[in-house]
C-alpha cells in the first residue's frame, strides 16, 4: 500500500464512494488508488466543473464531496467550484495533486502556492506529508463536516502519494549546497560536490540512529538527479545502506561534463574543467571508489537524457555487475531527464524501487 490508496481508503471508509477530476499526470496515482480501492473517477470537462460537482454530493449525501485537480492551471481552475462549496456550506475534500517534495517553490512552470490560492475559500489547506497522511485526511474530513460545514483542501506532493506506508521514515537532509542556513553554507559544495554533503548527510543518519528514531538494521538511501549522485557516491563511503534506489545520476564528471547541455556547472562546482582540475575530477567521482559498494542498487534512467547522459547508469550497472554486487537498471525510452513524456513512467519508476527497498531493505511488505 502507498499514501495515495491510504488516502482513498481513508475517504471511503468515511462514506466517500466517488470522486470528480481531470487525469494528469500527477494525478494517476490517486486514479488508480480509486481504481483499486472501490472508489468511482468521474471524469469532468473542466476542473470547475469537478468542484462543483462535488459541491452537489456533499450537499446530496452527507458525506464530503470529492475533487482532484492537477498543479498550477488544474488547481485554479478548481478553485472556481470549491469556492461555490465555500459559500454553499458543503462539506468537500479538494486535493491538489503537486510535484515532488523536492521541487515545490523550485520549478517555476505550471507552479503557485495552492495553500495561498485555496486558504480564503477553504475552512482549512493542509499538506499531506509522510507518516501522518491518515491522520490528515480523517483531520480534513471532520473539519469538513463540522459546523459550518465546508470544503477543506489538502495538497499531496507526487512523491508523498506514492510513497510506500510500510514503517519507512524519511530523512530529508538540508546538507551543505542547498538553501536556509546563508550564502556561505550555499557555496561550501564548491569544489567538493559530493563529499561534503556526502558528511552531512552521513551525520544527520548517525544522529537520527543515535537518538533511537531510525533503525540501524533497515537503513536505505536514494535520489533522482543530484540525489543520484549523491547516492552513487554515499554507497562508496560506508555499507550501512541495505539498499539504494538511484536515477540519472553520474558516477564520474569527465564524461559528464562532456555530454550535460549544462557543461558549465559541472565546471563551477568543481574547479574547472576536466584538465584545469583533474585530481578533483577523480577524487569526487564515486567510480574510483566503487570497488568499496556492497549496497544492492536499483539504476533508473531516461534513454535520451541530455542532462545526465544515460552511460552514466550503463557505466555504474557495469561496475556493479563486475563486482557481483546485486543490481537492476531500468531505462525509460525516449525520455529525457524529467522522465515527464509519459505520465505512467514515473509510476512505474516508483513502483519498482518499492519493490527493491522491500526486497533487500530489511522491511517487508505488510510491516
Amino acid at each position: 500500500m502507498n499514501n495515495a490508496d491510504l488516502i482513498i481508503a481513508t475517504l471511503k471508509a468515511n462514506g466517500v464512494t466517488r470522486g470528480f477530476g481531470i487525469p494528469s499526470g500527477n494525478v494517476l496515482p490517486l486514479m488508480e488508488a480509486m481504481r483499486t480501492g472501490g472508489v468511482e473517477f468521474v471524469l469532468t470537462a473542466h476542473e470547475g466543473s469537478a468542484g462543483f460537482a462535488a459541491d452537489v454530493t456533499g450537499r446530496m449525501t452527507g458525506a464530503p464531496g470529492l475533487c482532484i485537480a492537477p498543479l498550477g492551471p488544474g488547481a485554479t481552475n478548481l478553485a472556481t467550484g470549491v469556492g461555490g462549496a465555500f459559500l454553499d456550506r458543503s462539506p468537500l475534500i479538494a486535493i491538489t495533486c503537486n510535484l515532488n517534495t523536492d521541487q515545490l517553490g523550485r520549478r517555476i512552470q505550471m507552479w503557485i502556492d495552492h495553500h495561498a490560492l485555496f486558504k480564503p475559500i477553504t475552512k482549512a489547506t493542509l499538506r499531506l506529508e509522510p507518516g501522518c497522511v491518515a491522520e490528515t485526511v480523517t483531520q480534513a474530513i471532520a473539519l469538513a463536516l463540522s459546523e459550518p460545514k465546508g470544503p477543506v483542501h489538502l495538497d499531496l506532493p507526487e512523491d508523498v502519494a506514492l510513497a510506500a506506508t510500510n514503517g519507512w521514515l524519511v530523512f530529508e537532509p538540508n546538507y551543505r549546497g542547498s538553501t536556509g542556513y546563508g550564502d556561505k553554507f550555499l557555496m561550501q559544495i564548491v569544489p567538493v560536490i559530493v563529499s561534503r554533503p556526502g558528511k552531512d548527510i552521513l551525520e544527520g543518519v548517525d544522529a537520527l540512529v543515535k537518538d533511537g528514531i531510525a533503525d540501524p538494521d533497515r537503513l536505505t538511501v536514494g535520489g533522482y538527479s543530484y540525489g543520484g549522485y549523491m547516492t552513487n557516491w554515499l554507497i562508496t563511503q560506508t555499507t550501512r545502506f541495505k539498499a539504494a534506489v538511484t536515477g540519472a545520476g553520474s558516477v564520474e564528471h569527465v564524461g559528464d561534463w562532456g555530454n550535460d547541455d549544462t557543461t558549465y556547472d559541472d565546471a563551477y562546482f568543481l574547479g574547472g574543467r576536466p584538465w584545469e582540475a583533474p585530481q578533483r575530477y577523480h577524487d569526487e567521482a564515486a567510480i574510483f571508489q566503487i570497488d568499496k559498494v556492497k549496497t544492492p542498487t536499483h539504476m533508473v534512467g531516461g534513454a535520451d537524457d541530455i542532462r545526465v547522459a544515460v552511460l552514466e547508469d550503463y557505466l555504474l550497472e557495469h561496475a556493479l555487475y563486475s563486482l557481483g554486487v546485486p543490481n537492476a537498471l531500468l531505462i525509460f525510452p525516449g525520455e529525457g531527464h524529467s522522465l515527464s513524456k509519459n505520465p505512467w513512467h514515473g509510476k512505474i519508476k516508483v513502483r519498482e524501487e518499492l519493490k527493491w527497498l522491500e526486497k533487500y531493505g530489511g522491511n517487508p511488505a505488510g510491516n
